[in-house]
């Protein structure tokens, strides 16, 4: 990727069961609305900021994870990030 190329969306989901294979996790109906504006505001910010998702086949890449939680009551966020170093 060149210096000024745009950023892709990394991908922000769901491993699919014994792997780590994300599958996408986008408006999943069982969701609070809070969870995936907070998705789509991670996906944006990484994208704008050229964050590139962690690649486990090459070692490359800064993030690795993101859980996300929400206050019921209040719709509140609480965002954790896992950074490769």
């Amino acid at each position: 990727r060149a210096h000024d190329e745009p950023c892709p969306l990394p991908d922000i989901g769901l491993f699919q069961p014994g792997t780590h294979r994300v599958v996408s996790c986008a408006r999943y109906p069982s969701h609070h609305p809070a969870i995936d504006a907070a998705v789509h505001a991670v996906r944006r910010a990484c994208a704008q900021c050229g964050v590139l998702p962690y690649d486990e086949a090459d070692g490359t890449g800064y993030l690795r994870f993101v859980a996300v939680n929400v206050e019921r009551s209040s719709g509140r966020v609480q965002l954790t990030f896992v950074w490769n170093s």
